[in-house]
């Protein structure tokens, strides 16, 4: 009766002592009360490995094959915990290591629902390739356990008994498709296992390998003779994925093998080695024979990339630098909507036609000035010799005067003096945003013709007129106004500067 009143971890305690007769106990004080919960769940949770004893507890319940709390079987238990002592002992005692009726892999069928910004190569890597799993799963051979746990000495016991290599569960496919030890793969593979078997996403063990980043795994199935060229529901290749992961000895791998440089029309390697701004991948591919003008729905190459050096390369290598995608768009078009001012000038330095209708050139030439990027805004005016006061076009000289961009402002006075007294959508003139910002510019703009205006010369309404303008040397606000009136008509340049930095000491 006192064995009634003990819970598993105490008869487990007494069971340690040599003398303690195991087999004086029950079957009721191996069992979970109102429960199949047996003391092989304690047993297995606990690293518990005395193993005469646990045969006892085997031959006392009897039924000893059944799930525990989890929802998992024994066997299956003792794969989850990585207990080989306790696998070999279930499996003997006959347990299955074969489920009676395979499943076969969910049909596959384009990825219809991706998280937001996601490609379909994004959502491989990060949904399908490195998924969650959990080990009450009921699709789960124990062979598959034993693959994502990565313990080589169980899946060889598993396949010393007859494990099938090539069980296909749900989404998740065989055991090639979970591990990701080479070492298990060759296990694998020496018992039969396919190794271009699809899964439930439509992709083969190799795209697992890759999107894993396991080198020696991948290298392991291309010996094995995995199909290179094969591509999975969202018509991604092995060469596509490999040129988003980034990863040299992939590819290398991949074309050594005989993989098609090209890659699929939907997505070009090249393309995916573009947008990933990795430049040697891409002389890799443009080197073993990739069609640097292939197009897909966005263009060519040309047109995708947003970088400035690999646009050198793809130039170099021989793409149009005019080529139109489906929408009639050259990829300066499209970089003159994206603002991509490095783009720009690699593009118009290359030759690409910059006289299309179709451009909008007002906003790119404005964020060009307001970023103070002076090789652009020089291009513009001296190279397309657009004139900024002719086309209508928002006055950016005082803006670049307000951001410090004095060499652009210079750029803009001297190739289209007509814009010195032109005012922007504020209503500020250059000469009145030289006054306020960069005094050294007045000179400049009165020689290209400014004409000051009262309202050049209206300062800050809202300083203080209570503050003290002895500093200036003179009574008021208005008699300053009057001062620099004159100054600048005698383009007396040093007295404007020395009223204008006393004003600035004194009102702001």
């Amino acid at each position: 009766m006192t064995m009634d009143y003990l819970d598993f971890r105490d008869i487990l305690y007494l069971c340690q002592d040599p003398e303690f007769p195991v087999r004086t106990l029950l079957r009721r004080h191996l069992i979970a009360e109102r429960s199949s919960y047996s003391i092989l769940q304690e047993v297995i949770d606990d690293d518990w490995s005395i193993i005469p004893a646990i045969k006892v507890f085997m031959q006392t319940l009897g039924t000893w094959n059944v799930p525990g709390p989890s929802g998992i079987l024994p066997l299956n238990e003792a794969i989850v915990y990585e207990r080989a002592d306790l696998c070999r002992l279930f499996i003997e005692a006959g347990a299955r290591v074969n489920s009676l009726v395979q499943t076969e892999p969910h049909e596959s069928s384009p990825t219809l629902f991706r998280r937001r910004g996601m490609d379909e190569i994004d959502h491989f890597i990060h949904y399908e390739a490195n998924f969650y799993w959990a080990p009450n799963d009921p699709d789960f051979e124990p062979l598959h356990l034993a693959a994502i746990v990565d313990n080589l000495d169980i899946v060889d016991l598993l396949l010393e008994h007859d494990a099938n290599p090539n069980a296909l569960v749900g989404s998740y496919g065989s055991p090639l498709h979970l591990t990701k030890d080479y070492r298990i793969a060759q296990s694998l593979i020496s018992k039969g296992a396919n190794i271009n078997a699809l899964n439930g996403a439509g992709s083969p063990p190799l795209f697992m390998a890759i999107a894993r980043r396991r080198e020696p795994f991948a290298r392991q199935l291309l010996d094995a003779g995995a199909d290179v060229n094969i591509y999975n529901k969202d018509k991604v290749s092995a060469l596509a994925l490999a040129c988003k992961i980034g990863y040299p000895n992939f590819i290398y791998q991949l074309i050594g093998a005989g993989c098609d440089v090209q890659g699929l029309p939907s997505n070009p390697s090249l393309h995916i080695a573009v947008l990933n701004r990795n430049q040697g991948i891409a002389q890799f591919l443009l080197d073993r024979g990739a069609n640097v003008n292939q197009q897909n729905e966005y263009g060519t190459a040309l047109h995708v990339t947003q970088c400035g050096e690999m646009a050198e390369i793809l130039l170099a290598y021989g793409a149009d630098v005019d080529a139109q995608d489906a929408d009639g768009d050259t990829p300066l078009m499209l970089n003159v909507i994206r603002r991509n001012h490095e783009m720009f000038n690699v593009l118009l330095t290359a030759g690409a036609d910059w006289k299309s209708p179709k451009i909008d050139w007002d906003d790119f030439i404005y964020d060009a000035v307001y970023s103070g990027k002076y090789t652009t805004v020089k291009l513009l005016l001296t190279h397309c010799k657009i004139k900024i006061s002719k086309e209508k076009y928002l006055n950016p000289i005082p803006c670049a005067i307000e951001h410090g961009h004095e060499g652009i402002a210079r750029l803009l006075i001297e190739n289209d003096p007509d814009l010195v007294n032109q005012p922007d959508d504020e209503g500020i003139t250059p000469i009145s945003a030289a006054i306020q910002w960069r005094p050294t510019l007045v000179a400049e703009l009165l020689a290209a013709g400014a004409i000051p205006t009262d309202s050049d010369l209206d300062f800050d309404s809202d300083t203080d007129p209570g503050q003290d303008s002895d500093s200036v040397g003179l009574d008021s606000r208005e008699d300053l106004r009057a001062a620099v009136a004159k100054a600048l008509k005698d383009q007396d340049m040093d007295t404007v500067n020395a009223l204008m930095d006393s004003w600035k000491k004194t009102y702001t």
